[in-house]
């Protein structure tokens, strides 16, 4: 009996270890620009996915350290897993995650990032997915917006409403681009255009 409780504190313990972590690359340049952060998609561990991998290893070999994390709980657990890291930030997002985190940083559950990287954002519920593109445009953060052919139905369901909210606000960072190919596809390409973006912006 005492063997299985045990075993049980042990299997506790590194479920508590996986709902959140982080893996950090650091710039391969004296200093650094900034951090990348990279944020799993709900379910998966750190450095995991095609794009997300060649990005992470790309951009550190341009003076950028990047930040892999994975969470299992709200958003609200995102600024203990990057402090410290070097400003300014750039958060890279997809899918519902990147949704959670449009909604958190509206409502100030979150600070805001120096910039977001969105890849086909979206929100399961049909009401709350549909003010998405009025809370993104009123951050009044710089915004690379992409969307491509793997989307969820739902968010291609905002893309034009996302672009026009973003113009009407008058952000002068806002950026929509259209992807012909799947992230998975095109993963060096993907990363060149993130890096092209955010220079500037530093």
């Amino acid at each position: 009996m005492f063997r299985c409780l045990i075993l049980s504190l042990l299997m506790l313990n590194c479920a508590a270890a996986q709902a959140s972590d982080s893996l950090t690359f650091p710039a391969h340049t004296p200093g650094s620009k900034g951090t990348v952060v990279v944020v799993a998609p709900a379910g998966a561990p750190v450095d995991s996915g095609r794009w997300q991998r060649i990005l992470l290893r790309t951009l550190p070999e341009h003076g950028w350290q990047t930040l892999s994390v994975s969470y299992s709980d709200g958003p609200e657990v995102l600024p203990g897993l990057i402090e410290g890291a070097p400003a300014p930030q750039f958060w890279v997002l997809s899918g519902a995650r990147a949704g959670t985190v449009i909604a958190a940083l509206a409502e100030r559950q979150l600070p805001k990032p120096q910039g977001l990287v969105l890849l086909g954002p979206y929100l399961p519920d049909s009401e709350a997915n549909a003010a998405l593109p009025g809370q993104l445009a009123a951050l009044g953060i710089p915004v690379l917006d992409l969307n491509g052919p793997g989307d969820h139905p739902m968010a291609r369901a905002t893309t034009t409403e996302r672009h026009t909210a973003n113009r009407r606000s008058g952000n002068p960072n806002y950026r929509a681009m259209t992807w012909s190919l799947d992230w998975d596809q095109s993963p060096d390409t993907l990363a060149q255009r993130i890096r092209g973006w955010i220079q500037p912006l530093q």
